[in-house]
């Protein structure tokens, strides 16, 4: 499964707080996030988020968020990792069609 438009907008919230609490920013808007996903993170701390125009600063936050972001999408995954395998298990096992069949059958008497 893919995560919802919630669930993606709440790994980007928290992902984002994260930078700013390392740099004592506001947390930033909703709105300002569409920005940033539209601007990319550079762009957004610059520009959507008026944090800093500081290139190292930048770089450090955007490096923040990436891996909070990687951490955040991760930790989805594992959590959703049983639903994913609960589908799995409950589609039927595919049978072997009846050419995979013959073709068996021939190549065990030869």
């Amino acid at each position: 499964p893919q995560p919802s438009e919630a669930d993606y907008i709440g790994m980007q919230f928290r992902s984002w707080k994260k930078a700013a609490e390392a740099y004592g920013y506001a947390d930033p808007t909703v709105d300002e996030m569409q920005v940033a996903m539209y601007t990319g993170p550079e762009e957004g701390v610059q520009k959507a988020f008026g944090w800093t125009s500081d290139h190292d600063a930048i770089v450090s936050i955007v490096s923040i968020y990436r891996d909070a972001f990687r951490q955040e999408t991760d930790l989805w995954a594992q959590q959703h990792q049983p639903e994913v395998l609960s589908k799995l298990k409950k589609q039927p096992t595919p049978q072997p069609s009846q050419q995979e069949q013959v073709r068996e059958e021939n190549s065990s008497s030869d």
